[in-house]
């Protein structure tokens, strides 16, 4: 009975979560937590020493290949990059390499739990391996979907996997204890399936420490996955009529949250003061420089870039000596880099 309940709940709130300005359940009937007005909460260009405190490089060593690198997971002590579509790739904190995993099918998306369990989304499958060896500890055929887009472990014992079949998009449950899958639709609404079907294409699931996040990338709430889905950060983004809002990526910390969005095709970085309830929304720094958004853990904005991009990001002046001569030495050699932000206490 819990699981129906919490599979028809999980249903609820992806058909109401991709409109604007819903009121919550998390709220107890209350508006959202606050109103971020996206035309008046632009406050200039903020140096980017008052968001962050100190800055570093770290030059990649190359994929094997050269594959290009993309959705960068930070553990303790690795950064986790995907290498091309095929390749789990494991690095030091020096940026050498140090593993690798082939699983010998193209990869859809991955995750990893509290720095113990990789988790993998194939087309149709997921896997589970151990770390730090990576040994295959778990695998599932996901019949029910034809496309599956997103995986996220909210505890060691549940996996939630996003995706679609038809013209009705998924949320699906698999219980690693009991080996039992259930597929829950987002709508039956035939009408919204191409709604629904752009929300089961670009939700992200990120990890808020231990927590399990889910982002609605239409109205940018984040959704706390634990027993039951529940509002986790609520921002109603209002807009001008004909402004249009996708919201690419976000992060939260106990202060702070922070979006990459985009708003009328252009890319804005928006920092939001959760003791204040007040955003600030940038385009660029005062340097000029664009305010990228990667994984954020124990305070620090970890970024994954070719080198080749890196002033878009970062001017020597705005680095320490040593991290200015990797950035030199990143750019000489080519291939990727990895930026770390170190956040302040406090962004105002």
């Amino acid at each position: 009975m819990m699981k129906n309940f919490c599979a028809f709940l999980l249903t609820l709130v992806g058909a109401a979560s991709v409109l604007f300005g819903v009121t919550g359940c998390g709220s107890s009937g209350t508006d959202a937590e606050a109103v971020i007005d996206l035309r008046k909460v632009s406050d200039g260009k903020m140096p980017i020493h008052d968001l962050y405190d100190t800055i570093e490089v770290v030059a990649l060593e190359d994929a094997p290949g050269g594959l290009p690198l993309s959705d960068l997971s930070v553990t303790e002590d690795r950064f986790f990059l995907k290498g091309g579509d095929r390749l789990i790739l494991s690095y030091r904190q020096d940026g050498s390499l140090a593993d690798s995993l082939n699983p010998g099918k193209a990869i859809v998306d991955y995750s990893i739990y509290q720095d113990r369990i990789l988790d993998i989304l194939f087309d149709g499958e997921m896997r589970a391996y151990r770390l730090p060896d990576l040994s295959l500890s778990d695998r599932r055929t996901l019949d029910t979907l034809a496309t599956t887009t997103r995986l996220g472990r909210y505890s060691k014992n549940l996996m939630l996997i996003s995706g679609y079949k038809g013209l009705k998009d998924y949320l699906c449950q698999y219980y690693f204890d009991t080996k039992k899958y259930y597929a829950s639709p987002w709508s039956h609404d035939i009408k919204q399936s191409e709604q629904t079907r752009s929300y089961a294409q670009e939700a992200r699931f990120f990890y808020v420490k231990d927590d399990l996040v889910q982002l609605d990338p239409a109205s940018g709430w984040l959704w706390l996955c634990r027993e039951f889905c529940f509002g986790y950060l609520w921002l109603d983004f209002k807009r001008e009529e004909g402004d249009t809002l996708a919201v690419t990526y976000a992060q939260a910390t106990d202060l702070n949250a922070y979006y990459a969005l985009s708003l009328n095709g252009e890319e804005h970085f928006l920092v939001y003061d959760r003791t204040a309830k007040k955003g600030r929304l940038f385009k660029t720094t005062r340097e000029g420089l664009s305010l990228p958004l990667g994984e954020i853990r124990d305070g620090i904005n970890y970024f994954c870039c070719p080198a080749a991009e890196l002033p878009r990001y970062l001017t020597r002046d705005v680095l320490t000596p040593e991290s200015a001569s990797a950035m030199d030495a990143a750019m000489q050699a080519g291939g990727y880099a990895l930026i770390k932000y170190h956040l302040k206490t406090a962004a105002r």
